[in-house]
């Protein structure tokens, strides 16, 4: 019969080490307990992750805890703060990100993803509407006519319209005439 030799908690391997030390740099240690739990990892001695216990590899391997500083516009946004800027739900930015669309980086699988929102990549992804066009059914609210008539109103040219796409959302925008801007503010100010 052998005799099994018991595992070490310093028996951490080393490939572990390094992964740890990788999401030590944006994550904090109950994070990285997570993403280590969600891609099936053990400890050397069979234990599931908890931040204890990633404190205490990090302790030994002398590596600092994270994240050391605020994070920054420059570090990347998570998927729900990139949803909130580019006016989209986080299943469209997860559906971005599988296509490759959006720049981002992640550190490892189900680690969490860090998405760089330049300007640039708000254009690409929010189209610039002028503030005379609004959504359709405010037009047809602030002018009184019915959605309909303002969309043959576009067919026949006497009404300016541009079409916008936002994640897999497409709408009309309506141009409203100069002097049917203030259509509902008068009639409100005029009632009381």
């Amino acid at each position: 019969m052998l005799n099994r030799v018991a595992a070490k908690r310093t028996d951490t391997s080393e490939d572990l080490v390094a992964l740890i030390r990788r999401l030590a740099q944006h994550s904090a240690d109950a994070e990285i307990a997570m993403i280590l739990a969600k891609q099936g990892r053990r400890t050397a001695t069979g234990l599931s992750f908890t931040a204890t216990r990633v404190a205490g590899i990090r302790e030994r391997a002398h590596i600092p805890a994270g994240p050391h500083h605020q994070a920054t516009r420059d570090d990347g946004v998570s998927i729900h703060e990139a949803a909130r800027q580019l006016g989209v739900c986080t299943q469209t930015v997860r559906r971005w990100l599988r296509e490759g669309l959006l720049p981002a980086q992640q550190t490892t699988p189900h680690a969490p993803w860090r998405i760089t929102l330049t300007e640039d990549v708000g254009r690409r992804f929010t189209p610039a509407v002028p503030d005379d066009y609004v959504r359709l059914a405010e037009a047809a609210a602030r002018t009184g006519l019915a959605r309909q008539t303002i969309l043959n109103q576009v067919r026949r040219g006497d009404r300016d319209a541009i079409q916008v796409t936002q994640g897999q959302r497409r709408g009309l925008r309506v141009q409203l005439h100069p002097d049917e801007q203030g259509l509902l503010n008068d009639e409100a100010s005029g009632s009381q």
